[in-house]
């Protein structure tokens, strides 16, 4: 990858069959699979931003550790067929042809501190599946994961007994993921549950800009997200160095200046943060500070 003067790109063999895998992989699924950047004319494309996306594609691709479910989930329990025990009190119809149906639910994988993993739900039994079972109670119950393989405990609703049983566990985005209930066929057999992390880092702030006065460098962008406390403003002073931490701003906030130490070269990147973390970084912006 090499730029010329301000924005201008070339891509150069191999590489540009790489960026177009990767706008085809975007632009092939929805939104739960968006990749972490979207380019317009002008961006400036760096290695940063690259390697965030190679890592986003790899982590859709790799086994889901029981690290990467811990927290709260909201969850769209699903099941096909109409025989179902609470169909009709508390699932809703998906579709005009009533073959799928389901109910939301919150589920919340926690660690227990003694080298064991537990899941718990609260109005509805998640897990419980099964044509003559209700599921119409509090769930809890014992979690463990073993290459791709989704291992639970869960107590059947008014019979009290307790059983084991094994799903598909499968990474959908970063913050979307698929329980799937492969023990049964058929019409009548339930599926599995949809879920979507509600404990994450904000998203990154969009539309990153700079102007120049003097020392001075003028950012602003576009708050993209609901949930951020602020936002972390990071700057690199050489080609090869690192991004450090320069300056935050608060949240809702969208601007910021900053005053650079001497004439030269700057790149600019911004985080929106909250209590779980940082978002990835913005798009990168390079001003020149002339003597």
């Amino acid at each position: 990858m090499v730029f010329l003067g301000k924005f201008k790109l070339i891509l150069l063999g191999s590489l540009a069959s790489i960026i177009l895998s990767i706008i085809m992989y975007s632009t092939a699924v929805a939104d739960g699979y968006s990749t972490p950047h979207r380019f317009q004319g002008g961006d400036i494309i760096s290695a940063d931003m690259m390697n965030e996306l190679f890592e986003y594609i790899e982590s859709t691709k790799k086994y889901i550790t029981i690290s990467d479910i811990l927290g709260t989930w909201q969850c769209t329990k699903y099941i096909a067929g109409n025989s179902y025990p609470n169909m009709t009190a508390y699932y809703t119809t998906a579709d005009q042809d009533g073959l799928w149906h389901y109910l939301n639910i919150d589920v919340v994988f926690a660690n227990d501190g003694d080298g064991t993993y537990s899941w718990s739900s609260n109005g509805y039994n998640a897990f419980t599946y099964g044509a003559s079972t209700l599921d119409d109670c509090d769930g809890s119950g014992k979690v463990s994961l073993f290459k791709g393989k989704f291992a639970i405990t869960q107590t059947e609703c008014r019979k009290g007994s307790t059983k084991t049983e094994v799903y598909e566990i499968k990474s959908i985005s970063d913050s979307r993921i698929e329980i799937i209930n492969t023990g049964s066929s058929g019409i009548n057999a339930p599926l599995g549950l949809i879920c979507d992390k509600t404990s994450i880092p904000p998203t990154a702030p969009t539309g990153l800009s700079a102007t120049i006065s003097g020392y001075k460098v003028s950012l602003s962008w576009v708050d993209s997200s609901n949930g951020e406390t602020g936002f972390k403003i990071i700057r690199r002073d050489t080609l090869e160095g690192d991004y450090n931490h320069i300056g935050t701003a608060d949240a809702n906030e969208t601007s910021h200046t900053d005053t650079v130490p001497a004439p030269g070269d700057y790149w600019y990147r911004l985080k929106a943060t909250n209590a779980h973390g940082d978002s990835l970084g913005s798009i990168v912006v390079k001003v020149t500070i002339e003597q």
